[in-house]
């Protein structure tokens, strides 16, 4: 759901997204497990899928895809 949202997801759209497949503690597990993992950024606009495999990194860094215009609070999270 994350990987193929094209906009930030708040935990409350999560939530109603996944209806009662899943409890609240657990969701908050998980999304703590793929913050700390490097998956996902817990930011001001929402949750961010931001895992790439190495080729779509290098893709984005050819582009000059600033990560800044995606989380403004991006460097903050990254150092």
């Amino acid at each position: 759901m994350l990987k193929k949202s094209d906009e930030a997801l708040s935990r409350e759209k999560i939530k109603k997204l996944l209806g009662k497949k899943i409890m609240h503690q657990t969701l908050n597990l998980i999304l703590e497990y793929l913050e700390e993992s490097g998956k996902i950024l817990d930011g001001r606009k929402g949750i961010f899928w931001i895992y790439a495999p190495r080729k779509e990194i290098e893709l984005l860094k050819k582009q000059g895809t600033p990560f800044e215009e995606i989380e403004p609070n991006f460097r903050k999270y990254s150092e």
